[in-house]
């Protein structure tokens, strides 16, 4: 009986690699963002590859798909997370409120009274969407051949992982059946074996993350060290202004060195808190230090209440990917232990 091959057997029959961060840059190429090496995708990926579906040609070669996003054809929920606060831009006006505006249009959204408010709203929304999200609940593919036996890693299939796993082992020997084979009784997978394809799934896709988080933290520290360098220009300049009108220890002047201090420390935390929702507040660089008028004030700060211990939208792909793979070399083991299943036939 014919089966389809999978994307890792098509590849290795190729000649090309099938590790995960290949797959990843291919499929960043032929427009499928966001690859995190699940069923749906291979598939998608396998038909571009072998000529059974057409695409666009790439617009992107692979060096430019980790800075450019490009859109998916499938809405995921569980991969799109804090999709309110990193879609939206705030400023701080001279009366202390917080103003948010559409990116596109440049209206006003919402006005909040201080930070503090802003980052409740924030917290709200981000409790919002992840509760919408653990709500969509998405049925495991059918699988009528097992050619593929893959465990989806969304996290709402995590809470009851024995009955998932069920549920797949079961549509595999279905599928084994209807082959004419069977899993051979004396062979087992043990916890051993399975520790052995997650570490090997880690090494195939750990390095690819850990580049993207090299990349985007030095571009984050780069800026961070060049905001107290134009604050100390800017209060200069203040100074200087003050002096010439008479004015060197007027409340005026006060006034606005406390106003490029606020406005400072603000555009420094978005920054922050756009980084800390893509990669996690562990991977937060330390804070540089503002050297103020009358003391020493940390670049940014962010609120434990929301930011404390987040887990950002890398980390989760990351651990997904690592999943999936995971499975995927599990899957290729219990095919091996295949055997044909013997037959009698009575005359």
């Amino acid at each position: 009986m014919a089966t389809n091959p999978s994307i890792v057997d098509f590849l290795n029959k190729q000649g090309k690699s099938s590790s995960f961060a290949s797959r990843a840059k291919l499929a960043a190429q032929y427009g499928i963002a966001n690859y995190t090496g699940a069923a749906d995708q291979n598939t998608k990926l396998l038909g571009i590859l072998s000529g059974q579906q057409s695409t666009d040609s790439p617009k992107y070669s692979s060096a430019d798909a980790s800075s450019v996003s490009q859109p998916s054809s499938t809405y995921n929920p569980d991969l799109t997370i804090n999709k309110v606060t990193t879609s939206v831009t705030t400023r701080q006006l001279s009366d202390g409120t917080v103003e948010r505006l559409d990116p596109i249009t440049g209206r006003r959204i919402a006005l909040y009274s201080s930070p503090q408010e802003e980052s409740a709203a924030i917290k709200k929304e981000v409790a919002a969407q992840e509760a919408e999200r653990d709500a969509r609940k998405l049925p495991p593919a059918p699988t009528p051949m097992p050619t593929s036996m893959s465990l989806d890693p969304t996290p709402q299939q995590t809470g009851d992982s024995g009955q998932t796993l069920l549920t797949v082992l079961e549509q595999f020997i279905q599928g084994l059946q209807g082959s004419g084979l069977m899993l051979n009784p004396n062979v087992q997978i043990t916890p051993e074996k399975i520790l052995e394809f997650t570490q090997q799934a880690s090494q195939e896709i750990n390095p690819y993350f850990a580049d993207q988080l090299k990349i985007h933290t030095d571009q984050f520290q780069r800026e961070m060290g060049l905001a107290p360098q134009q604050y100390e220009r800017s209060l200069r300049d203040i100074g200087s202004s003050a002096a010439e009108q008479g004015m060197a220890l007027s409340g005026r002047r006060q006034e606005k060195e406390r106003l490029l201090t606020e406005g400072t420390q603000f555009q420094a935390g978005t920054q922050a808190r756009q980084f800390a929702q893509q990669f996690g507040t562990s991977n937060l660089p330390t804070a540089p230090t503002l050297n103020a008028p009358d003391r020493q004030l940390p670049l940014y700060t962010l609120s434990d209440n929301v930011y404390k211990g987040l887990t950002g939208t890398e980390q989760f792909n990351e651990r997904a990917a690592i999943k999936s793979r995971t499975s995927e070399l599990e899957s290729a083991f219990r095919q091996g232990q295949a055997v044909p299943t013997p037959r009698t036939i009575s005359l």
